[in-house]
Formats: C-alpha cells, structure tokens, sequence
C-alpha cells in the first residue's frame, strides 16, 4: 500500500510582500490566495499462477481526498472531491506461441465533488454538488509479431447520471523495416468537465459567469463531452554522413460529438458556459528531427501545426490563445569525459510561437480593447553544466534570453474590481529574462 500526503498554499497580489504599502494605498487590496490539501492511497494485490507465464489476475484499490479554497478579489471558490477506485484484472494468453494474450476485468469509479463559488456579489454563494458511480467491463486483445503489433479493446460503462456508454479503442504497429514503423490508433473517449477547476483562472477577472443550463442539475446540467479520435504516426531512422538519425512524422483528428464550449467572444464581461451546437474538431500535425551532427553533438528540430476550431455563439473560430504554429530547435554538446567522469555539457534551445486569436474586446471602451491577434514571438534558453564527477556537478542557465515579455498584459489592472479587469488574454511570457543556477549532489 502506498500513502501520500500534499500540502501547498500560495498568496500573491497587491500589498503582498510590503505590508505598509497595502495599509497605507491600498484600502481594499487585491490578492490571489490559494490552498490545497490532499491524501491519497493505492493498494493493489496480485496472483500469479505458478504453471502459466501469462496467467495472473490482480486487484486494485486506490482513494483520493482533495480540499482547495481559493480566492481572487471578492471571489471565492470552495471545492472537496471524494474518490474511490477499484478494478478486478485478468490476464492469460491464447494459443501456446506466446504471441496473443488478453486481459479483461471489471471496475467501479466513484466521485463525489462539492463546490461553492461566492460571485463578486459577495450575498451570492452558489452551490454545486455532483456525484457520479460508473460500474464498467472492459476486454482487451494483444497480439505481438515480429512486424506486427495491435491491441483492441472496448469498455461498456453505466454512468449514474449519463447512463450506459462503449467506447472502443485500436492501436497498431507494423515494421516494413527494422528501420520504420507505421502506428495507427482510433477510439472513443468520453469525460465529466470539471467546469469551475478546468476554468478557474477567469476567476481572475470580472467576467460574469453565464452557465446556459439548470445549474441545479447534475454536472449543471451539462452533457458530458464525448469525442472520436483517428491519427497514425510514421518512424523512419536513416544516416547522413556516417551518422544517425531519425525523423517522426504524426497526425491525429479529433472530432467532438459534444464539447462544453468556454466562449469568451460573446461579451467581454461575460463568459458563457454551454454544449456545443455545431462542430469542432481538432488536426494536429507534428514533425520532428533528430539527428547526431557528431559523437558528443545533436541536434533535434520541431514543427507542429494545429488546428482547432469550434461552434461558438458567433460562429466557427479557432481556439483562443493557442498558437497554430510552433517551431522548436535544440542544440546540445558534451565534452569528453575524463579520468573521474567529469565533463561540459551544453544545450541552448529556441522556440518559435506563431499567431495567435485573442477573444474580441470590441465592446469595451477604446482604452481597454487589444489585438484580435497575437504577434509571432521567439523564446531562447540555455544551460551549461559542469560534471566533476558522477556525484557532483554544477548548472547555470537562463530562460527568455531574448526577454520577450507581453506588454500590459492585464486590461485595466490599475483597477482590478474595475468592470473591464480581465487578466485572461494572456499569449506570451509576463516575466523577462531569467538567470538561475544550482549544484547537484548524488547521493548513492
């Protein structure tokens, strides 16, 4: 059995650290204050027969205790979640070649979550209660070849709130090559949003918050979010110039059948909460390089491409602040070692962050709306590290060389109970430059 225990508590905001400056200017400071405390268990007991390589079965246990109290400004958010977990494990093999085997069981997930949010109307507090039992059957076939790898399997759940569900799932691999891979994988998957948790930096802001159903409902109201995904990914090793390397390329689709859409287009004093009515559908396309320029010298290059849109109440957008291209290059160097193991290593890696869609603020006063987008930026990093030995050695590095900062970040922060405070458009680094530095010491 395994027992863990969380403590953590953090407090920031105006008057935080000078304390004669929040008595003296500031009557009515803002503050961001966060605590949460959680207990967990994991037990889990198995059999092995003793005539049979692959036969077993198991159980497993595991319980999760989670209190967070939070608060920005004259918001308050109260939040306990109560879980439990069990699940029964078969496994045996089929056929006597050591080449499919099965596993299956039964589980039993439990969730009780009790949440309160005092609005910035502090005479409102509402309530929020959701408990959830799902009892499920899973089966799961493995069959491993030399060229050919694929699990299927498929759940049959039976939410208490929801009602009954399968989600299947596939994966497989096939070698052409000892030098290649193709993967491919499909499935369903469904989810109950933690809607205020999920969402609990727009606490940060005065937005109303406008949830389109009974919120005295289950889960307020809400379906659960219920997608299909499809993606296969290619692995091909090569060499250049008597060295190695390899390049990855992925591409996966999501489509929703229902989502719970976070518009914050609609108004920008208001953040609405509804299902989705429409589509929305996620393309992530991913390729990357890796390739050893010399023995002690590699280089690994990156690019990815999203593309997410969805239904809103204005129609079809792009997902806000994420960026639809990404670029990555990372260069690093070590030293020969010598008599007691010690060596310079170097690394220094760059970043590269397109275009971005901020939500519009068109409706605020003209002092308090932004950009409809983000300008592309680039983040630089490095870090050099001296080894003495195998258990002792020295780091200095950096993050944000380039000190690349977004400028007034937070609408109208001068006066955060303001009816435009809003520190939810956020698309670049707050911080600038960084310099940090540190000693390892391994202890055996």
């Amino acid at each position: 059995m395994v027992l863990a225990h969380l403590h953590f508590s953090s407090l920031a905001g105006k008057g935080v650290t000078d304390k004669q400056l929040a008595q003296d200017n500031l009557q009515n400071p803002y503050k961001v204050s966060s605590t949460t405390n959680r207990g967990q268990a994991f037990a889990k007991i198995g059999y092995l027969f003793p005539d049979e390589q692959y036969k077993s079965m198991a159980v497993q246990f595991s319980g999760v205790y989670h209190d967070h109290q939070s608060l920005f400004g004259n918001r308050q958010y109260l939040g306990k979640q109560t879980s439990g977990y069990a699940n029964f494990i078969y496994q045996d093999e089929i056929g006597k070649k050591q080449e499919q085997n099965f596993k299956t069981g039964f589980s039993l997930v439990y969730d009780l979550y009790e949440e309160s949010l005092q609005n910035n109307d502090t005479s409102i507090v509402q309530q929020y209660n959701l408990e959830e039992v799902v009892p499920g059957a899973y089966f799961e076939y493995n069959l491993t070849k030399s060229k050919l790898g694929l699990v299927a399997g498929v759940r049959a759940d039976y939410h208490s709130v929801y009602g009954a569900f399968i989600t299947p799932r596939v994966n497989m691999r096939y070698n052409f090559t000892e030098k290649n891979a193709l993967k491919i994988s499909a499935g369903r998957g469904r989810r109950t949003p933690n809607l205020i948790m999920e969402n609990v930096g727009l606490l940060a802001t005065s937005r109303n918050w406008i949830i389109e159903n009974d919120v005295n409902l289950p889960g307020f109201g809400l379906k659960q979010e219920s997608a299909w995904n499809f993606g296969f990914g290619f692995n091909q090793d090569f060499e250049i110039l008597f060295r190695g390397g390899n390049i990855n390329v992925d591409f996966y689709h999501t489509l929703f059948e229902n989502q719970i859409i976070v518009d914050l287009d609609y108004h920008p004093q208001e953040v609405y909460f509804y299902n989705l009515e429409g589509q929305s559908f996620s393309n992530s396309f991913q390729i990357e390089v890796n390739y050893d320029i010399s023995k002690r010298m590699d280089i690994r290059l990156a690019y990815r491409f999203l593309d997410v849109q969805k239904d809103f109440k204005v129609g079809m957008l792009s997902k806000p602040l994420l960026a639809q291209n990404k670029g990555f290059v990372n260069l690093s160097y070590e030293t020969k070692k010598n008599d007691k193991e010690g060596q310079w290593k170097f690394d220094i890696t760059s970043q590269l962050v397109g275009e971005q869609r901020i939500p519009s603020t068109s409706l605020n006063p003209s002092e308090f709306i932004v950009s409809s987008k983000s300008p592309s930026y680039m983040l630089l990093s490095a870090q050099i590290t001296k080894v003495f030995s195998k258990k002792f050695e020295f780091y200095i590095g950096g993050e944000n060389l380039t000190n690349f900062i977004q400028n007034d970040p937070i609408i109208q922060a001068e006066n955060p109970y303001g009816e435009y405070f809003d520190s939810s458009l956020i698309w670049a680094p707050v911080f600038g430059r960084m310099v940090y530095g540190g000693l390892r010491w391994t202890i055996e």
